[in-house]
């Protein structure tokens, strides 16, 4: 799972520990509004590591930062809607949320993160 910059390695890893919680919850029979403070953290946390990852990208000029941003605004809009709706008290499937967030970060940190992490390899940047 690495994307060659350990900061961003370890943040990762804290978002899969999110989704992880969530899935543990919601297989042990948790209620969607009790699964919803850890989605609420993990949107938190979530904001703040894409923050941190648009600041480094945008301090060094890579060249997809755009595609990322518009990849971290999508998702943060997707979870804020189901946050949302949870505290609506609409009925959300907690198991398609969890698929989501994990085939979404799967797919984004193997097929995007990783391109940022070889970028500055290449060129020596540390971060």
């Amino acid at each position: 799972w690495s994307v060659l910059v350990d900061d961003m390695d370890d943040e990762h890893n804290k978002i899969f520990d999110y989704c992880n919680e969530i899935h543990l919850k919601v297989k042990n029979g948790a209620k969607q509004d009790e699964a919803l403070p850890t989605l609420q953290a993990l949107a938190k946390f979530t904001t703040h590591h894409f923050a941190e990852e648009e600041r480094m990208m945008k301090a060094h000029d890579y060249p997809d930062f755009d595609t990322q941003k518009r990849a971290h605004t999508a998702l943060l809009a997707n979870v804020g809607e189901t946050i949302k709706n949870i505290g609506d008290g609409e009925k959300v499937n907690m198991i398609a949320v969890i698929v989501f967030l994990t085939e979404w970060l799967k797919g984004h940190i193997l097929g995007e993160d990783i391109k940022y992490g070889k970028y500055f390899q290449e060129r020596g940047i540390n971060v």
